[in-house]
């Protein structure tokens, strides 16, 4: 059975009953995101397509509509795929049919999938300290999300200010970590069954 909800809630509050729906508790990092969406009742297939700048795209199929299906594209590293499968989720979730721009539909997302992979309360109890690179790097296993993707959430969440955002952002940048993060090349992706 389909237990993906179909909500116009904020992005946040829409997160949090995907979350619920799923079977996973509100602070808990989530083990298998595509393994938790087969089971409730998402096709999701893999393509062995690249397209550079589209990481997948989702969509509720068959007569009625009844049907959520998402389709990942192929030649991503690290924890990109989960944070696409997230995003994807959101627009199952929120925006279908799509009843805003695309830009705004894709800014929701992002912040779902904030929601939805790192909790806020569950973050904020993790980050005792200041916010560094070394404070955030073991929450990227914990949470399977990369590194920029935790500053991103960090300071949607305004636990640091938007200059603090900048230098995390430069520091990554001067390392060279924008497109490949250490450690991306060895982590293991989330496979789909179908």
């Amino acid at each position: 059975p389909v237990l993906i909800p179909r909500t116009s809630e904020p992005e946040g509050i829409a997160a949090q009953i995907a979350r619920c729906s799923l079977g996973f508790s509100p602070q808990s990092p989530i083990p298998n995101l595509i393994n938790a969406l087969e089971r409730a009742g998402v096709l999701i297939l893999e393509l062995p397509l690249t397209i550079e700048g589209l990481d997948g795209f989702s969509s509720w199929v068959g007569i009625n509509h009844e049907t959520p299906v998402i389709c990942l594209l192929g030649g991503k590293l690290g924890y990109r795929r989960r944070f696409t499968v997230a995003e994807e989720l959101c627009l199952l979730v929120k925006h279908y049919p799509l009843r805003c721009t695309v830009a705004e539909a894709d800014e929701e997302a992002r912040r779902f999938a904030g929601e939805l992979l790192i909790p806020g309360e569950a973050i904020r109890q993790d980050l005792g300290g200041p916010v560094t690179l070394s404070t955030l790097t073991p929450l990227r296993t914990k949470y399977q999300v990369s590194l920029q993707f935790l500053i991103r959430r960090v300071s949607d969440m305004e636990i640091i200010t938007s200059n603090q955002y900048r230098y995390l952002m430069m520091q990554v940048s001067s390392r060279g970590w924008r497109k490949e993060e250490p450690g991306d090349a060895r982590v293991v992706q989330e496979i789909p069954r179908v």
